[in-house]
């Protein structure tokens, strides 16, 4: 999502039709403050101010559209990717 989406408190008209596939990944805000930092660590990008703002946007998205999200903050990729295939209720393939 951009800050324009944030503005307006809605989902990109792409993703409407689709919002039944989507699964919302959140974070903790001290957490992704750290990742930015060590990405960008000058200008609003990597601020507390901003990270906060981004989260508390999203979450009111994903409560807006009905969407399921998950705080990945303590979740290894594979740990995020069981939840969502959860949530989700898709099967696990496994090839011989």
């Amino acid at each position: 999502m951009t800050d324009d989406d944030f503005d307006n408190g809605t989902l990109p008209d792409f993703l409407i039709s689709q919002k039944h596939k989507l699964v919302g990944l959140t974070i903790a805000p001290t957490r992704l403050q750290q990742i930015r930092k060590e990405r960008r660590a000058l200008g609003q990008y990597s601020s507390a101010t901003q990270v906060r703002y981004e989260l508390r946007e999203a979450e009111k998205i994903f409560k807006k559209y009905g969407i399921p999200h998950i705080n990945t903050t303590e979740f290894s990729i594979e740990e995020i990717a069981s939840r969502i295939l959860n949530t989700t209720g898709v099967e696990r393939r496994v090839r011989p």
